[in-house]
């Protein structure tokens, strides 16, 4: 169910409260079961606070704008290039800041089809999730924390939006609209797989130090999120992890991975190629945007991972899709 403006926040708390009991959505809508049903917020917004609603297993995302959710005691800062989930049956807020505006691609995965795929995955040889047992009410539990919207991410939310730009009949869009919605949830679940093995990477013999360790990880981890297109240094981030430099390159490495400097190399690498292939901007504004401030620094840059310059890539990526 698409929706394209904010429903009455009194009705929908009432809802959430009730779990949609009396199987009605918005206008009065008739569900065909009770609980949260799917929904899809692609809404535009100026300011506006929407606080305490608890909601199903969520995904928030920005197509333009930023946004902030609140749960669990943290914030999400949320731009075009991040993304945020909440878990099945927390509290949360959505705050659009003053004197801004949004376009928001929230999606609120009904009850149903969220414990249908669950059980899907979890009858898999491949998965094996902590914090879950088919007895479990609530699913997995993941972390608050932003993540980045990595190329496979964007292939599935490209192919949602399209679901609702050009209309089909509504048996068939339902029927599309489900695939797709679990197609993501899989994606966001093998997400929630990685940060639980990186939970275990972590070198501490008590499981209350691994999840205190792996918060403070987080918090620079939606740092760099924030500012990949400017200098980030490690000083900074030990600070904001409130951690000595070396306990936190050896923490963040046992639990990513990767150094910082190289996640954040990453990130700014993705989104030039993401740039080179989805826009006709000059290679002199690209490298700006990633936080270049001399045009020859970015291309050696590109040039030294990618092994072909950023002209070089953009026409490669053309030519094979245009």
């Amino acid at each position: 169910m698409l929706l394209t403006q904010f429903p009455n926040i009194h009705w929908l708390r009432a809802q959430a409260n009730a779990n949609f009991s009396d199987q009605r959505g918005v206008d009065n809508t008739p569900l065909l079961e009770k609980g949260w049903p799917n929904v899809i917020l692609n809404t535009e917004s100026g300011p506006t606070e929407r606080g305490d609603i608890k909601g199903p297993f969520s995904l928030f995302l920005n197509i333009r704008g930023s946004s902030r959710i609140q749960s669990e005691g943290k914030i999400m800062s949320l731009n075009e290039d991040t993304f945020g989930i909440t878990n099945f049956g927390q509290h949360y807020d959505l705050i659009i800041p003053a004197n801004t505006s949004a376009t928001t691609f929230n999606v609120h995965f009904g009850e149903q089809l969220y414990f249908e795929t669950l059980q899907s995955v979890l009858t898999t040889q491949q998965y094996q999730l902590d914090n879950f047992s088919h007895d479990n009410q609530e699913g997995p539990n993941f972390f608050t924390r932003t993540h980045f919207r990595r190329r496979e991410f964007n292939r599935i939310i490209t192919r949602l939006k399209d679901l609702y730009r050009y209309p089909q009949p509504r048996e068939e869009q339902g029927e599309d609209e489900e695939i797709l919605l679990s197609e993501l949830l899989i994606h966001l679940i093998r997400q929630g797989e990685r940060d639980r093995a990186g939970l275990k990477n972590i070198r501490s013999l008590k499981r209350s130090t691994q999840d205190e360790l792996m918060k403070r990880l987080l918090l620079a981890v939606d740092y760099i999120h924030d500012n990949y297109h400017h200098e980030v240094s490690i000083d900074q981030l030990s600070r904001i992890c409130c951690l000595s430099k070396f306990h936190f390159l050896r923490t963040f490495k046992e639990a990513f991975g990767c150094t910082p400097g190289q996640y954040w190399r990453s990130l700014r690498l993705q989104k030039a190629e993401e740039l080179l292939e989805k826009t006709s901007w000059p290679v002199n504004d690209i490298a700006l945007a990633v936080g270049f401030a001399e045009v020859n620094s970015f291309i050696r840059f590109f040039t030294q991972r990618q092994e072909k310059s950023p002209t070089s890539f953009r026409k490669e990526r053309i030519s094979n899709f245009g």
